[in-house]
């Protein structure tokens, strides 16, 4: 269902009804010329101007094939049927002073019959004077030659052409959508879909917002199920299928697949996604290359591989590093995850660059990964709202069964804990989650995010063993809060002791254990990191 009260309201439309109010305020007689298709809620947004200004009441004519025009318009304003002889007496009854007569959409074949009462209103109220005369707004059938409305109508024909702009559909559609598509590839691109196959026409545009992103994304069958009326139409503006955008000359989409004309209906889809896509492919590679500075900086300059017979290209600028050239320079570095993100980033760039649309589903899982990679904030913004509270991020560091919980429950309120193994208790309802898991720390980050943006210290309850996972959980702060890591460890002896569940799972203990041994350097350097302070409380 069309939001009429915000189609009307949008730049396009709102300036449509205003000249239809002005040109009847000024001449008092205007035509309105509307082709068979148009947009809903014409007629009543023409009302409400028409009321706003003062102009008022609006009497609606719906013509008929019985009755005179002078009877039928008397009958609409109440000025009684059977004694209204002449298009005069309208300009003499009180009732009418201010008023708009708007006869609604008169049939081709009922033309004949109100062009006399036109030319007598407007020859009456050229001769009456005085304020406030009543005025008539016709909307006139597609058919009428324009010589007839410009003698009927002189300067006050205002058409439906033109009065759609894509900023004026591309504002009804993003109103229309879930409010932050920005970090989300795939609502992001089925909006632009919407916009640029929806065109002038709002109807169109809904019906695409009402469909799930992966369908909306590639609509084809959808509008050959629904838009079957407008199959065996030449496209042209009285039948609605051609209109002006932004002075180009724009044939409706359903027109496009009634006719079968999928390649120009793909041209669109391929111009609507592109833009989308390669800008998220450049924002994809400058978070790679923040988020893992340290490392590129020391791999500067690089020299990225040639091809033919073009010269190698030396990249002296980590924001001048594609997607390949990430992977290549921070071979070894990179997780696994980051790899396949990075090569799926990679695939959609490359169809856009032959003129394809990538898949739905492909851009699904990138949306989906990226969401992983939202909480790593460019380095010049990262919690540039937050309040200064002396807030810390604390973190404990450790192998499994080392004590990091115990230190964490007997040092702090359950309120300041975000714990991945309660985490993963409230996701399946047990510490043993198989598979990924990026959906664990996804929402860990966003609750570590949320504490820490309200000024409230929060700790981090994990292993964070890794120093690319420590220092995922670091980027979600700026520089200029402190972080601590809380170096938790007790001898295996113990560890096997009271390990339990543990014990069940074969060289994890150990496994642990290796990892902590080879990461303990970076670990009691805080990784580098200048806001990053360590707290030793191995019991060795």
């Amino acid at each position: 269902m069309v939001d009429m009260s915000l189609f009307w309201s949008l730049p396009g439309p709102s300036a449509f009804v205003s000249d239809v109010v002005t040109a009847t305020n000024s001449k008092g007689v205007c035509a309105v010329e509307v082709p068979r298709y148009c947009p809903p809620g014409m007629v009543q947004a023409i009302v409400a101007a028409f009321e706003t200004a003062g102009l008022m009441p609006v009497h609606r004519v719906e013509p008929r094939s019985r009755g005179s025009a002078v009877h039928q318009v008397a009958l609409a304003t109440g000025a009684g049927e059977s004694t209204m002889r002449s298009v005069a007496g309208f300009f003499d009854l009180p009732d009418l002073r201010g008023s708009v007569i708007l006869v609604d959409a008169i049939a081709a074949s009922l033309w004949p019959f109100w062009t006399p009462f036109v030319r007598s209103f407007a020859s009456e109220r050229r001769r009456k004077e005085g304020f406030l005369l009543p005025g008539i707004v016709v909307l006139v059938p597609q058919d009428v030659p324009r010589s007839v409305l410009d003698r009927l109508f002189p300067e006050a024909c205002i058409p439906w052409r033109g009065c759609v702009s894509a900023s004026d559909i591309r504002s009804y559609v993003q109103s229309k959508t879930r409010a932050s598509p920005a970090d989300d590839l795939l609502q992001r691109c089925a909006n632009e879909v919407a916009i640029s196959l929806g065109g002038y026409d709002p109807v169109l545009a809904q019906a695409l917002c009402d469909l799930d992103p992966e369908g909306a994304l590639d609509p084809w069958e959808f509008l050959k199920n629904n838009y079957r009326q407008f199959e065996g139409n030449h496209p042209h503006w009285a039948n609605g299928l051609v209109d002006y955008m932004d002075d180009q000359p724009f044939i409706h989409t359903a027109a496009l697949v009634a006719a079968g004309d999928r390649k120009m209906f793909d041209v669109r889809r391929w111009r609507a996604v592109s833009g989308s896509i390669i800008d998220f492919a450049a924002m994809a590679c400058r978070h790679f290359a923040d988020a893992y500075a340290a490392v590129i900086e020391t791999r500067l300059p690089y020299t990225a591989p040639s091809y033919g017979n073009r010269p190698p290209k030396v990249i002296s600028h980590r924001y001048g590093l594609e997607t390949s050239h990430l992977r290549s320079c921070l071979y070894g570095v990179l997780e696994r995850d980051d790899v396949e993100f990075l090569k799926a980033v990679a695939s959609v760039r490359n169809d856009v660059a032959h003129n394809e649309v990538p898949p739905a589903h492909v851009i699904r899982s990138i949306s989906d990964a990226w969401a992983a990679y939202l909480s790593r904030e460019a380095l010049a913004v990262r919690g540039w709202s937050w309040p200064r509270c002396g807030q810390k991020l604390v973190m404990t560091v450790g192998p499994s069964g080392g004590g990091k919980s115990t230190w964490v429950a007997n040092n702090h309120r359950p309120e300041e804990i975000v714990s991945t193994d309660n985490i993963r208790i409230e996701l399946g309802g047990t510490l043993h989650n198989s598979g990924s898991q990026e959906r664990v720390f996804q929402i860990a980050f966003r609750r570590l995010s949320n504490r820490l943006a309200r000024g409230e210290t929060v700790v981090f309850d994990a292993t964070n063993l890794k120093r690319t996972d420590r220092l995922r959980v670091v980027d979600l702060v700026p520089p200029d809060l402190e972080v601590v890591y809380v170096v938790v460890d007790r001898p295996m002896e113990s560890k096997r002791a009271d390990g339990g569940w543990r014990n069940e799972r074969e060289g994890l203990l150990d496994a642990h254990a290796l990892r902590f041994t080879s990461e303990l350097d970076n670990i009691l350097a805080g990784d580098g990191r200048s806001n990053v302070n360590v707290r030793d409380l191995r019991l060795l």
